[in-house]
């Protein structure tokens, strides 16, 4: 015996093979249902894949199972029932009957059990002790485990006692920085304006990149530091705003707009 219980789909009531056997027998559809599952039965109960070992099912046996006359070739019109030459047997044993297709159908279960239980734990850990809306607070919310790993990592402020690191150096010699010249410049900057940086040995070959372009600009060569070309520069933008020559480092520079700079003079 493959067991005391059945797999049913519970649509098979509904199911067009249900109704075009009550149509050809002209049964109630309900009866039809009730009678197919008396045959299904009969087979689960006395088979093991369908077929009555060493006995011949024969659409009578059918016939006098359910007390219909002709049910076994109705059961055969709609593909419920198959001829193998010998007799007649349950079509798709294994789908439906049997302790394999039982096994699947427990594991089916157990495994929806399992999901509606995890998401019903889920939903409660999610609203657990909730606050209302207006109550909850930026500082109250607390970030999910694991967040950290996918968040972007904040920049920090230039570490005391900066130095670049071998790949930084070299980086600085083949573009011919001088490395004790522009380190100083490059921390006295950054400290200055409190730079927050993600990795400040990129930012320091960053600097030395600019550096070297301020060379390639005509500066004033390696001994002066990218901090100080920057100044010039800036000096030399004002020059060129008040119409003035550059002073000397120290003096204070007037930046009362010539006549040049309003119009008065060609």
């Amino acid at each position: 015996m493959a067991g005391d219980w059945m797999k049913v789909e519970k649509n098979t009531p509904d199911k067009p093979e249900v109704f075009a056997i009550a149509d050809a027998l002209c049964i109630d559809p309900d009866a039809v249902f009730g009678k197919c599952f008396r045959v299904w039965g009969w087979f689960d109960s006395n088979t093991t894949n369908g077929k009555a070992n060493g006995v011949s099912v024969s659409k009578n046996l059918i016939d006098r199972l359910v007390s219909v006359h002709g049910f076994a070739d109705a059961m055969l019109s709609v593909g419920w029932l198959v001829e193998d030459g010998t007799g007649v047997a349950a079509s798709n044993f294994e789908r439906h009957n049997g302790e394999t297709a039982k096994k699947r159908a427990l594991t089916a279960k157990r495994v929806a059990k399992h999901s509606e239980k995890t998401n019903a734990n889920a939903n409660a850990t999610l609203t657990h002790d909730a606050l209302p809306r207006e109550e909850k607070r930026r500082e109250d919310i607390s970030k999910p485990k694991g967040l950290d790993s996918v968040l972007p990592k904040k920049g920090t402020q230039l570490p005391d006692g900066f130095k670049p690191n071998d790949t930084g150096t070299r980086y600085a010699e083949d573009r011919n920085i001088d490395t004790e010249v522009e380190i100083e410049s490059f921390c006295n900057w950054h400290k200055a304006k409190g730079t927050l940086m993600k990795d400040w040995q990129a930012a320091w070959r960053t600097w030395c990149d600019k550096a070297q372009q301020f060379q390639a600009k005509g500066g004033k060569g390696a001994s002066e530091s990218f901090f100080e070309r920057d100044q010039r520069s800036k000096a030399d933008r004002i020059s060129q705003f008040t119409g003035q020559a550059p002073r000397p480092a120290g003096n204070v520079i007037n930046v009362t707009p010539s006549a040049k700079m309003i119009g008065g003079a060609k």
